[in-house]
């Protein structure tokens, strides 16, 4: 009947229009910072979702639809994400032509097929709701697989291959659909057991979707709990550290009466040759120097002095730069992370070189928090954002670095890595 005809295209236009609300969420999301969701949010997106489908079935003009739409898009896209305005408006306009690219590449593929017209292909209303679902569904997908390679770097080759590997699905699913749609009766629509077959192969991708988030959170949790024992370890030494020095500052402070009294004795008998070499003597006094390096941040202070400390031990000449860092504003467990791999891994390289040993640490607070570290190395292969290992136990090299990496991401900072001319480079920038 008419009205069943009718309460039909009205279901199927919601489910097109949540699909491309899902499509712009997730293709959002991979360029914009995320908002905390809670239950008012998702009641705006409802919202706007419905307002979405009671215009899509009242107005005529398609011109108009269409500005409306990316104007409901663009407030869905504010309502989750942070960033400009003019930002969330390129990136719906973007994600809304990519939708309606998929759409129009689908159908005259079909159309082309099966030999037909568009309007006639139109017609054959199952046969264009089974494939324009299934395109807004690979939509979906789409986005979903560039939010994942753009927001879960930190999973590195293990991610990458259960992406490539999940592409393989949809791809047999759409060949398999184009081949039913193909062979079907060219003079009719599509048979209902091809849609009822779609729907099955619709609802089996959504299913791997499903899967291959929930490997990957495991995956990003066994992650963070190998994170959490190097940060127990780290802090841990780092502790024992801080106690040795504190100790060391403590008899320092004591003792400084007794040295100015003896400096205050050879000034008054004119002594001023020992007094000279005494003070030289003092300056050359580690003790003293133990918290040589500070940025006003406990923290920070705590891990370059440290560091600094040991690099001296091993020969190494670390010159060291930091302003006043004290309003950072960086987890302390992930700070410690951060700066004692880094500099680590700094230190673990020029222990290795005969000779030119040396490290240049800079940390500033501006804008952001900008991290610079380079150090003199022996020749370093970076393949794929990766440091290439010649140790047996690939697995374990570089964890260090992967931990770093897994911080900044965590914090959505920007960061790179480079060798070059006997140097090797990791900058990164932290927004504050």
């Amino acid at each position: 009947s008419l009205e069943g005809v009718a309460i039909m295209e009205y279901v199927v236009g919601a489910l097109w229009s949540g699909l491309e609300l899902v499509c712009c969420f997730l293709f959002n999301g991979a360029f914009l910072t995320p908002k905390e969701i809670n239950k008012n949010s998702i009641y705006k997106a409802l919202i706007l979702w419905l307002i979405i489908c009671i215009y899509s079935n009242i107005l005529i003009d398609q011109v108009i639809k269409q500005v409306l739409t990316i104007l409901i898009l663009t407030i869905l896209s504010v309502v989750f994400y942070r960033g400009k305005l003019v930002v969330h408006l390129c990136l719906v306009i973007i994600c809304y032509v990519f939708i309606t690219t998929i759409d129009t590449i689908a159908i005259n593929c079909m159309c082309y097929l099966l030999g037909i017209s568009y309007n006639t292909f139109v017609w054959r209303k199952l046969s264009y709701i089974t494939l324009t679902t299934t395109d807004k569904l690979m939509s979906v997908f789409g986005a979903w697989i560039l939010k994942s390679f753009r927001k879960k770097r930190n999973l590195g080759n293990y991610h990458t291959k259960w992406i490539q590997l999940s592409l393989l699905f949809p791809a047999v699913s759409a060949a398999m659909l184009a081949m039913l749609f193909y062979t079907s009766p060219r003079d009719g629509d599509v048979p209902v057991i091809i849609v009822i077959f779609s729907i099955i192969l619709m609802i089996a991708n959504i299913a791997m979707i499903y899967v291959i988030n929930n490997i990957e959170k495991a995956t990003e949790q066994e992650q963070a709990l190998r994170l959490l024992r190097q940060q127990i370890s780290i802090q841990t030494e780092n502790y024992g550290a801080l106690k040795k020095n504190y100790s060391i500052q403590r008899k320092s402070t004591h003792e400084f009466e007794r040295h100015i009294q003896v400096l205050r004795d050879l000034l008054d008998h004119e002594e001023y040759e020992s007094a000279q070499e005494y003070v030289r003597q003092l300056q050359a006094d580690r003790s003293l120097k133990v918290f040589s390096i500070s940025s006003k941040n406990p923290v920070v202070d705590v891990v370059l002095n440290q560091k600094h400390q040991v690099a001296l031990e091993h020969g190494i000449k670390m010159q060291v730069k930091v302003n006043d860092l004290s309003s950072i504003d960086i987890r302390t467990n992930e700070l410690v992370v951060l700066l004692s791999n880094l500099l680590d891994n700094a230190i673990e390289a020029c222990v290795k070189l005969a000779d030119n040993r040396e490290i240049v640490c800079s940390i500033v607070k501006e804008d952001g928090v900008y991290i610079s570290i380079r150090n003199t190395s022996n020749p370093v292969t970076i393949l794929h954002g990766e440091i290439a290992t010649t140790k047996q136990d690939a697995t374990e090299h570089g964890y260090g670095l992967s931990a770093v990496k897994y911080i900044l991401n965590q914090l959505n900072a920007e960061y790179t890595f480079a060798y070059q001319d006997g140097w090797f480079q990791f900058v990164a920038e932290i927004p504050q």
